[in-house]
């Protein structure tokens, strides 16, 4: 009962207010706008999985290019950000990787031997591990060079020695 009257209640208030119809119509409009872009920084999500390739080497992972997005869209809300969310869904979905090669693919004397490696050791570990840093190391080149283009910094140095 409540829920209907309140329901008219909105109805008729914009039934007589012109100012409320138009700011409906900006509201629908802006709702239709983001979805819009959120459906192409998806498509780019999922472009971008597809080519990295890590989806043919890992065939047992997750293979969840929406959800590493949606953390994203979920901590950098504002429009104006889709590029970074399109960047921050890159390492959110090397952490579910890596959560991946402990809980389904390592054994024991590999992930030992993953956890401590550094670029000369790549050669003792498996492929898909190896492939694994690879797009570890690209995605850190990347993020690393649009920084050094941005703000004249380049973390290089510090991410690999973070990731040690």
């Amino acid at each position: 009962m409540l829920k209907s009257l309140i329901r008219e209640e909105i109805s008729q208030a914009f039934k007589y207010n012109e100012w409320l119809q138009s700011l409906l119509r900006v509201a629908e409009c802006d709702s239709i706008m983001l979805k819009s872009l959120i459906r192409e920084e998806i498509s780019q999500a999922f472009k971008w999985w597809r080519e990295l390739g890590l989806d043919k080497e890992l065939m047992k992972e997750r293979n969840q290019p929406l959800k590493w997005h949606t953390w994203s869209l979920e901590i950098l809300q504002e429009p104006c950000f889709s590029e970074q969310r399109l960047d921050l869904t890159k390492p959110i979905s090397l952490v579910y990787i890596i959560d991946d090669i402990f809980d389904v693919y390592g054994e024991l004397d590999e992930l030992t031997i993953f956890t401590q490696v550094d670029h000369e050791g790549l050669e003792k570990l498996p492929r898909y591990m190896k492939v694994f840093f690879e797009a570890l190391d690209t995605i850190t080149m990347e993020i690393s060079m649009k920084i050094c283009k941005s703000h004249g910094l380049n973390p290089t140095d510090s991410l690999r020695k973070s990731a040690n």
